[in-house]
């Protein structure tokens, strides 16, 4: 715990002092008020200093957000209990990454500088790269909780994509995205840790069978996994479908080649979760399962574990339903 507590104070100075640059070189340029659009003033001759700058922000605040290479630190998180893993990984700390970087490119340095521009490249390379490596170590990965901690880095840039489209239909995409991903996610590490509550099980091949001994909260487990591959109507399928579309609509070869980093990670993604869902329900091996667990462990959780959960899986399918109203609201909202 010590050690990960190191990791992550390492990069996040490391994170902060190049935010702290980027914003220095914001305020000096006029960037005193921030305004949808972006607040500066851009001096003829100072693009590209003030897109090197813009890179120094992206990759500072992007070590919150779990960016490629500022991502390890996430990693090492994930050793916490699991209440705190998942309102780490759902809601505190990554989301106030994606939210700096976002309030940078929309509200500070604005697309206007950026778009069509080297940096814009770099930065979109860097989502999409993050993207498919995180979802490819995920599937590697046999440890449930960094499988799942490997898939939120792998989401976390599905935001910044969407926000580096440096379009407005892509910045929606991208914040439907996040909410829907926080629901998801902390379905997601709230089996796993009742898992490791009730069998004391923390690797994929020791959950086989597990979905007969515990359906409540495998049954979640499905649904939740399901919403996050993109399974339609549930609550993945739009946000993915929004950000696919709003790169493939920039109909360049970067916004193509995104598109194609999307249906590449949500292949992944099936991949990884189904994996765990498929061993849970439909167990290799002929023996029960139940003979070499404690009879005590042969059930779900209690209701103060299994409510909560099962309150989150219903509420990841209603906002799939109603996803349509809220990509409406997040497009009204950014006028």
């Amino acid at each position: 715990a010590r050690y990960a507590g190191r990791i992550y104070l390492t990069y996040s100075m490391c994170g902060a002092a190049l935010g702290f640059i980027a914003m220095v070189l914001l305020l000096e340029h006029g960037g005193m008020f921030f305004q949808f659009g972006g607040g500066i003033s851009i001096p003829a001759g100072k693009e590209d200093t003030l897109r090197a700058a813009y890179i120094l922000g992206f990759f500072g605040f992007g070590v919150k957000a779990a960016v490629f290479p500022g991502h390890r630190w996430l990693l090492r998180a994930s050793m916490a209990p699991t209440p705190v893993t998942a309102l780490l990984h759902a809601v505190a700390v990554v989301k106030a990454g994606v939210f700096a970087v976002t309030r940078l490119t929309w509200y500070g340095y604005g697309p206007d500088l950026i778009r069509d521009s080297w940096a814009q490249y770099l930065v979109m390379g860097a989502a999409m790269f993050t993207i498919a490596y995180g979802s490819a170590k995920a599937l590697r990965t046999q440890h449930l909780k960094r499988r799942l901690a490997w898939s939120t880095i792998s989401n976390l840039s599905y935001v910044l994509l969407g926000v580096t489209t440096l379009t407005t239909a892509g910045l929606t995409a991208g914040m439907v995205h996040m909410v829907f991903h926080a629901v998801l996610k902390i379905t997601l590490f709230f089996c796993v840790g009742a898992v490791h509550y009730k069998l004391h099980r923390d690797f994929v091949p020791d959950v086989e069978g597990c979905g007969v001994l515990m359906p409540v909260i495998f049954g979640s487990f499905t649904t939740a996994a399901l919403g996050l591959m993109g399974v339609p109507p549930l609550a993945g399928f739009t946000s993915k479908w929004l950000l696919a579309t709003a790169a493939a609509g920039l109909e360049t070869e970067m916004g193509y080649l995104a598109a194609g980093v999307l249906i590449l990670s949500a292949v992944l993604t099936a991949l990884y979760l189904m994996q765990i869902v498929l061993l849970a329900f439909f167990p290799r091996q002929n023996r029960q399962l139940s003979v070499r667990v404690p009879k005590r462990a042969r059930r779900d959780p209690g209701l103060r574990m299994t409510v909560p959960i099962t309150a989150l899986a219903a509420g990841s399918v209603v906002l799939g339903l109603g996803a349509g109203r809220l990509a409406g609201t997040v497009t009204a909202l950014l006028g």
